[in-house]
């Protein structure tokens, strides 16, 4: 019995997964009051930007809005110059798409998300209303408004219940894995040969940055 608890998640998990769904919840709500084709597309935004941490989860709503917005005008511009050449257009999202990728997954930085976002948003809009271009503004705007409201929500209701900031448990584990406040290489070469606490070191690390992935 007492290993079956040991493996529950800590109570501050129970609090991400509750705020989490709390917010995907109203991001549905809302727009299956306003009507939105895809009211889907908002709940599931929730779970995509939302982190334990609020720092994570407001880069991330951010640069999620920069790439949908960038990938939505893409699409309004480039869908009615060469709806007339379906081949030529197929070619050119092509080439945005894996462009945008291509930097994406090279530049090693936190902004690379927003390159991904426009690089796969311009299809997803574009390909559906190949057969019907006039609606192809209607659906970037409508998208925009769907991933938007689930990139407030996710971020309104993360801030207000149960925030959690990474600041400080980054200066814990620190405070934690090294030997004095301030360390020499001498001491952090001690820390990094002794294996059973670098393992232990490299166990907190990990979990505090895996937010950011």
């Amino acid at each position: 019995m007492k290993g079956f608890f040991a493996s529950v998640p800590p109570a501050r998990d129970w609090f991400f997964g509750l705020r989490t769904f709390a917010a995907s919840m109203v991001a549905l709500y809302i727009a299956l009051i306003m009507e939105m084709p895809r009211p889907y597309w908002a709940m599931a935004t929730v779970y995509i930007v939302s982190s334990p941490f609020v720092g994570p989860t407001s880069s991330k709503a951010l640069y999620r809005a920069v790439g949908t917005f960038a990938g939505a005008a893409a699409a309004v511009f480039f869908v009615p110059l060469f709806v007339q050449t379906p081949i030529l257009l197929a070619i050119v999202i092509a080439l945005w798409t894996g462009t945008l990728l291509f930097l994406s997954l090279h530049l090693r930085t936190a902004n690379s998300y927003a390159l991904m976002l426009a690089g796969y948003t311009l299809p997803l809009i574009a390909f559906p209303v190949v057969d019907n271009p006039l609606a192809v503004f209607d659906i970037a705007v409508a998208r925009t408004e769907e991933i938007l409201l689930g990139i407030v929500c996710a971020a309104v209701v993360g801030a207000m219940f149960w925030p959690r900031h990474l600041a400080p448990v980054v200066m814990d584990t620190a405070n934690k894995c090294l030997p004095t406040p301030q360390p020499t290489a001498s001491g952090f070469s001690r820390v990094i040969s002794s294996p059973k606490r670098s393992a232990h070191c490299g166990q907190r690390w990990s979990a505090a940055s895996t937010p950011w992935n």
